[in-house]
Formats: structure tokens, sequence, C-alpha cells
């Protein structure tokens, strides 16, 4: 089963596409912090969104926004110039929730 929960804030501001097709795309940066105090740090993580959730992520976040996502765990690989193997991973959110503040409280 590939299902991941993911709750950080959004680290750059967001990439909204359209295909040829009308989809709406969205790329943006999830930092996800991880252990405590002088141990704490962040981990970045490429999300990518279609659809509704793309279009809903994009009219109601913005760099700096909390966000609890819920989605698959994707990967691929690509060869440099210098023709070595790269392996990426990122993650396709398929939806998500508002957190962060006391006023919203809409899942979609």
């Amino acid at each position: 089963m590939n299902c991941v929960f993911l709750k950080g804030r959004i680290g750059n501001d967001l990439e909204v596409k359209k295909t040829q097709a009308n989809t709406t795309i969205l790329k943006f940066n999830l930092a996800v912090d991880d252990g405590y105090g002088a141990h704490r740090r962040s981990n970045w993580i490429n999300i990518t969104c279609f659809g509704k959730v793309a279009e809903n992520i994009s009219k109601y976040f913005y760099k700096g926004n909390e966000i609890f996502l819920t989605g698959k765990i994707v990967t691929s690989t690509y060869e440099t110039e210098n023709n070595f193997k790269k392996y990426t991973f990122g993650v396709i959110a398929t939806s998500f929730e508002f957190c962060g503040n006391k006023d919203i409280n809409n899942q979609y």
C-alpha cells in the first residue's frame, strides 16, 4: 500500500500550470519538521497535485501556510550530463486539510 500523510509548511511560491486538456497542475515544496530542540531539522519534499485538489490549494494557500496532505510516493530516475544516474522522489497529493488556523476547519 502506497499512502503517505504529511503535515508541514509550504516553502515556496506555488507553481500553477494548465495542461492542453485544461487540467490544473500544482507544484510546491513542503517543509516537514523532524526531531526536536537542537536535533530539529526540516525535510523538503516535492509535492504535485492535479485537478480540483490543485485548484483548491492554489486558491486558499500560499508560501508559509501550514497544510496537512494525504497522497502517494512517486519515484523517478534521470541521467546527468556526466552520465550519472540520479534518483528522485516526491508525493502526489490526493487530498488536503487546513491546519494551523482556528477559523478554518474544512476538508476537501
